[in-house]
């Protein structure tokens, strides 16, 4: 018998999981030599996760780089883990956001054994 607590379940009977739609896109060079490019986006999938906002004192001290004040944390299942790596927009709260990108630690996706935990930068209009 597993003795893990299963941890969407337990958000999902409590009501605390949220609706974030995640749009993925594709990239079409019109002009080689101009290296201009189109980005078109594909139908938005919807991932139920719990949406966690982002303190003040973690965007300063615990993520290096600049977050925008209004980032999020979201917990999601495993299985979204190619979907947020080809996102390139992501809605909540008719709020848009995109997936932070840091070079050194990689820490913008944080795989654990059942669920990630991934940091969504605001962007701003």
């Amino acid at each position: 018998m597993d003795k893990r607590i299963d941890l969407f379940k337990l958000l999902k009977n409590e009501g605390k999981l949220e609706t974030v739609l995640v749009y993925p896109a594709t990239n079409t060079v019109n002009d080689p030599f101009e290296n201009t490019t189109d980005t078109s986006f594909l139908n938005p999938v919807p991932v139920k996760a719990y949406v966690d906002q982002i303190g003040f004192g973690a965007l300063k001290y615990k993520y290096w780089g600049q977050l925008a004040a209004g980032s999020i944390k979201i917990i999601c299942e495993t299985k979204y883990y190619n979907l947020f790596l080809l996102a390139d927009k992501i809605e909540y709260n008719d709020n848009l956001y995109y997936l932070y990108k840091d070079d050194a630690k990689r820490f913008s996706i944080m795989q654990n054994q059942d669920y990630l935990t991934v940091i969504l930068e605001r962007k701003n209009a």
